[in-house]
């Protein structure tokens, strides 16, 4: 049996959008940074994969 999404209690519902401010508050942060660094190329965009990806890993093992 599947159970639909007006089954879920209302604490579940909550629990979803429980870090969608911080994720919003991310793209907004960092979407013009990498674009900038897309658009000016190298060194820039070095860089931001130079930094992004040891903190990717972090956050993936972490």
């Amino acid at each position: 049996m599947v159970a639909s999404a007006a089954d879920a209690p209302a604490s579940g519902r909550k629990n979803r959008f429980r870090g969608l401010p911080l994720r919003i508050l991310s793209a907004v942060v960092l979407g013009p940074l990498v674009l900038a660094a897309i658009w000016f190329g190298f060194p820039w965009i070095d860089l931001v994969a130079a930094v992004a990806a040891p903190l990717m890993i972090w956050e993936w093992t972490g």
